[in-house]
């Protein structure tokens, strides 16, 4: 197992808050004590936490949690980002932070996930982020006032050797 998380100590624990910092409350949660809560100010741009868990590629990974959207949540004209899964940059070839290579939306009020990939050692080669490709894959209208479960199976991988399988609300 490479990182196991929740909010049973009532803090943020082994998360690592990033812009606006989500808070753990016991008023909502879908099991257990504690549930995060993330609040955008308007105008806001992050709110989200990340975990220790580094991956090796080949190798599979399983993750899982779920997402409350409060009654009267408002459909944002743009698109929001609620899950993302990074690689780590490789400064010895030259790489620096890119966009994320698997990653959970809501877009006007659509669940969708984006996915991208690429062959090349360092995505970087010609000075600016080119990837071999980009698909979107999308989920149906978000649900307000119900918790909605995503579980995500993963073979990292930049060659054709990848996988990528998802359940919302247990249907694949």
């Amino acid at each position: 197992m490479t990182f196991t998380g929740d909010f049973e100590t009532g803090d943020l624990g082994d998360f690592y808050p990033n812009g606006i910092p989500p808070t753990v409350t016991s008023a909502l949660s879908r099991a257990g004590t504690y549930a995060m809560k993330v609040s955008m100010d308007p105008g806001g741009t992050r709110s989200e936490v990340s975990g220790v868990g580094l991956t090796n590629m080949g190798e599979e990974y399983w993750y899982g949690f779920s997402i409350f959207l409060p009654e009267g949540f408002v459909v944002n004209n743009d698109w929001e980002r609620l899950a993302q899964w990074h690689g780590y940059p490789d400064k010895n070839i030259g790489e620096t932070w890119r966009n994320p290579v698997m990653a959970l939306n809501s877009d006007e009020g659509i669940w969708s996930v984006t996915v991208r990939w690429d062959s090349k050692k360092n995505t970087f080669e010609s000075g600016e982020r080119v990837y071999d490709g980009t698909k979107l894959f999308e989920f149906g209208p978000y649900e307000t006032g119900v918790w909605t479960d995503w579980v995500f199976h993963v073979k990292w991988s930049y060659e054709s050797d990848g996988l990528l399988e998802v359940w919302k609300n247990g249907v694949k």
